[in-house]
């Protein structure tokens, strides 16, 4: 039976073992090679962020390049980070990378942020943005 289900997640995704395993090295892979592993690059990351748990810098390293490359595509997912306080580590990564995402995404995950799990953190990561449209966050009511 667990038999069964192993080969069931692998059919589901079977780019996520060579993804894992990239993340899982001592030294960072680009994101571009590890897109370049599989054919569903988002799909593939965010499901190493929702289900991968060691090493723990695989998940983080998913996620970072999510940020980076796929932000317009997993905003739902970028709301959730800032929000639940069981993702303390994911929160961090987002505010930290505020200025990467395109504004149309930034402004709003740090609205949801200021209300999130962590508002002071959010406050003062925000007031220390570059961008002046998501520095103004924190001052608009």
């Amino acid at each position: 039976m667990m038999w069964m289900l192993i080969v069931g997640q692998a059919q589901a995704n079977p780019d996520l073992d060579a993804v894992v395993l990239a993340l899982s090295s001592r030294d960072a892979v680009s994101c571009e090679s590890l897109e370049a592993l599989t054919t569903t690059p988002t799909a593939t990351l965010v499901e190493v962020v929702d289900t991968v748990q060691m090493p723990p810098w695989a998940p983080m390293r998913a996620a970072n390049c999510l940020i980076e490359h796929h932000a317009l595509e997993i905003h739902p997912q970028l709301d959730h980070w800032v929000t639940d306080p069981n993702l303390a580590g994911l929160n961090r990564l987002v505010l930290g990378k505020l200025d990467v995402m395109p504004l149309e995404i930034a402004v709003p995950v740090a609205q949801k942020a200021l209300v999130g799990s962590d508002p002071e953190l959010a406050r003062t990561r925000i007031g220390a943005s570059k961008v002046t449209e998501i520095r103004a966050v924190v001052v608009t009511p």
